[in-house]
């Protein structure tokens, strides 16, 4: 337990249940653009440092990686469906 008096908001602290979206230095909301081609993965929109994890449709972690520029691409193993997630954003694709 915590008490917690009226004040002034400063955003100075914060908690929150369920992580904190990774803020874009321009206060902008970020989108990502994720497809598969030719069984290759397409992750456009990254900023460098973006963590981007890739799984099943099931939940088994199929890859992991650290965004270096604007675009990240991987070689997809199976013709399926896969959750792509970059920072706390997530996407479904279809590899066929």
């Amino acid at each position: 337990t915590l008490p917690l008096e009226a004040g002034e908001y400063t955003k100075r602290f914060a908690i929150r249940i369920g992580g904190f979206r990774k803020p874009n230095p321009t206060g902008e909301e970020r989108t990502y653009t994720v497809f598969a081609s030719g069984g290759t993965l397409y992750v456009r929109g990254t900023q460098a440092g973006d963590r981007i994890t890739v799984y099943t449709t099931a939940g088994q972690l199929v890859a992991s990686g650290i965004a270096e520029g604007d675009e990240w691409t991987m070689l997809l193993p199976l013709q399926t469906g896969y959750i792509v997630r970059v920072n706390n954003t997530a996407q479904k694709v279809l590899n066929r």
